[in-house]
């Protein structure tokens, strides 16, 4: 995923190197459908973006499907089944996303999976605010 490409806006989203994946990659998981990478999922440490709080009574969850498949109605599909997964594996506890305040489609689709606005913070990511 660090070498696929969203462009625009969403570059945001990238990383400039797979280290940070490898440093902890314990927190992150692909989602494949025989050979094919349809997206991943990151969970603590790894889905808050920096300054955020450590709360341990939720679960931090972050999702990202591969941009071959964004654009193609998939995504509501892919976070539910995610979802369902960190419902089951951390029972009783909410879950909490972050998402980029101009990402529309993604806090639509946050809004359609019944998670609700908590809150703003701005942060610098890949020297972006």
């Amino acid at each position: 995923m660090s070498a696929a490409g969203y462009g625009g806006p969403w570059a945001v989203y990238e990383l400039p190197s797979a280290q940070p994946l490898l440093d902890d990659l314990a927190d992150y998981y692909s989602v494949t459908s025989g050979q094919v990478l349809i997206g991943f999922f990151c969970t603590g440490a790894a889905a808050r973006v920096p300054g955020m709080v450590e709360d341990p009574t939720v679960v931090d969850v972050g999702l990202g499907l591969h941009p071959d498949h964004v654009g193609r109605r998939r995504g509501a599909l892919f976070a539910r089944i995610v979802l369902k997964h960190l419902s089951e594996v951390h029972p009783g506890r909410p879950l909490r996303a972050v998402v980029q305040a101009w990402n529309r489609r993604s806090l639509r689709l946050t809004h359609q999976l019944g998670f609700v606005d908590i809150g703003e913070m701005t942060t610098v990511q890949n020297g972006k605010p």
